[in-house]
């Protein structure tokens, strides 16, 4: 790098570093150069330029870029008049610069084997799924035979109300007998009643007998006691005459007469009777069989009502078995689909599982040298810390060691600028001698020109004359 452009040859060194980095200040003597290499116009500008610059107020010091680094050993960087070079440590002196190629490929293992265990966690939730799969297909199991149970109780459920409705119809159809029989029975009292009517009016016959039995009872008695009283006036007379014989004769007749009359009207009576107690006692064995079949119909009018609402329950009760059958056979055919597709993702999941496993024992391996390499990082690391350590001591002792230093390079720095601005007047004064010297080559060059221009002037007359 140069270190006359546009700077002066005796600016100041300022180096910022760290205070764990040695740093090592070689300086060099100004060599002094010859005054015709340079031109008067590039010194003056430049030397005005450096001290306008140095005497700007607003300005700090000015630090001079480095130069190029030497890669990883040091920094250096050459002035006209100094050479510094900073020397880097070879051991890690920050806690980020300890990082390698090793702990990277370390590092990069390990998030790996981070993701992996994600992986094996997300796989770990699968199983856990299929677990709850295996539960939902027992729960579909336990469904099924509660589905069978239901089933049979429906089943049940029929046959019992089958044999509801084989009892409502022979119920229906004792009903309808009854009623059948409650239409005789009603017919039969209708009959009844005209053979009361017909019995009211042989009750008044009856009645119109007996008061004739009556009547011929007491004319049977009376022709008995007049004949009685006759036979007793014959029995105290002891002559009968043929008049009173006649007489006698005659009263026994009418008495017999009256006596087969009364005993005709006897025997009629007595028919008539017998006749009316058998009516009636049919009447009364009817009339306890009408009451017996009313009793028996109202009995089976409530039972069929209480059949038919009891049929209306198990209909009921059927319908809601159907639809609870029906939606557990969607529930069972959908159980069996997902069963289906469970059993494939199962053996999907075992395969994996055991692919997992594997990798699982290859990592703990892995994660065992991992350890092991860690735990040598750790041993490694405590010794670069020991090393920095070291280290900053040895700086800080550079350090004072550099700041002495650089009080004498100031000291220094103070006589080379004394010196360089004697030797800047002694350029000027060359510079103008050098001017001095252009002029008068100049004024030579331009002699010379003109004294070529006569001589090939002359020499064109001279080839004219010639010709």
């Amino acid at each position: 790098m140069p270190g006359t452009r546009g700077l002066r040859p005796t600016s100041p060194v300022h180096v910022h570093v760290d205070d764990d980095i040695p740093v090592h200040v070689h300086v060099k003597q100004q060599k002094k150069k010859k005054p015709g290499t340079v031109s008067t116009k590039k010194i003056t500008r430049s030397t005005v330029s450096s001290r306008a610059r140095s005497k700007s107020p607003g300005s700090g010091n000015w630090v001079p870029p480095p130069a190029k680094a030497s890669k990883g050993s040091k920094v250096s960087w050459q002035g006209p008049t100094h050479r510094l070079e900073i020397h880097t440590p070879r051991d890690a002196l920050r806690m980020e610069d300890l990082s390698t190629d090793e702990e990277d490929r370390v590092h990069s293992e390990m998030r790996q084997y981070e993701n992996k265990i994600e992986n094996l966690m997300s796989e770990v939730g699968t199983l856990k799924n299929e677990v709850e799969l295996q539960r939902t297909l027992r729960e579909k199991e336990q469904t099924e035979d509660e589905l069978n149970d239901s089933r049979r109780a429906l089943e049940e459920q029929e046959r019992e109300i089958e044999e509801y409705r084989e009892d409502l119809k022979y119920t229906e159809r004792e009903n309808r007998i009854l009623k059948s029989s409650m239409g005789l029975i009603q017919g039969e009292a209708e009959a009844v009643r005209v053979e009361a009517d017909v019995l009211n009016h042989e009750r008044e016959k009856l009645m119109k007998k007996l008061i004739e039995v009556e009547m011929d009872g007491q004319c049977a008695a009376k022709q008995a006691s007049s004949l009685r009283d006759l036979v007793r006036k014959f029995r105290q007379d002891s002559r009968i005459s043929q008049a009173d014989s006649a007489r006698l004769s005659k009263q026994k007749d009418l008495l017999l007469e009256k006596l087969a009359d009364f005993e005709a009207t006897n025997r009629t009576l007595r028919r008539i009777l017998r006749e009316q107690h058998k009516q009636e006692v049919a009447a009364v064995r009817l009339g306890e069989q009408r009451d017996m079949l009313i009793k028996r119909l109202a009995d089976t009018d409530i039972s069929n009502e209480r059949l038919k609402s009891e049929l209306i329950d198990r209909d009921r009760m059927v319908a809601e078995l159907r639809v609870q059958i029906e939606s557990n056979r969607e529930e069972n055919v959908a159980l069996t689909r997902l069963q289906s597709s469970m059993e494939a993702t199962r053996g999907h999941l075992q395969k994996e599982l055991r692919t997992k496993e594997a990798d699982c024992n290859r990592m703990a391996v892995q994660i065992r040298s991992m350890e092991s390499e860690n735990a040598q990082c750790k041993i490694e690391l405590d010794h670069l810390r020991d090393l920095v350590a070291t280290a900053k001591e040895r700086a800080e002792r550079d350090k004072e060691a550099l700041k002495k230093a650089t009080r004498v390079q100031k000291q220094k720095a103070a006589l080379s600028e004394d010196r360089a601005d004697q030797l800047a007047a002694e350029l000027l004064e060359k510079d103008h001698k050098l001017e001095d010297v252009r002029t008068s080559l100049e004024e030579v060059s331009l002699r010379l020109e003109k004294s070529i221009k006569e001589r090939a002037q002359s020499g064109a007359e001279n080839t004219a004359l010639k010709t």
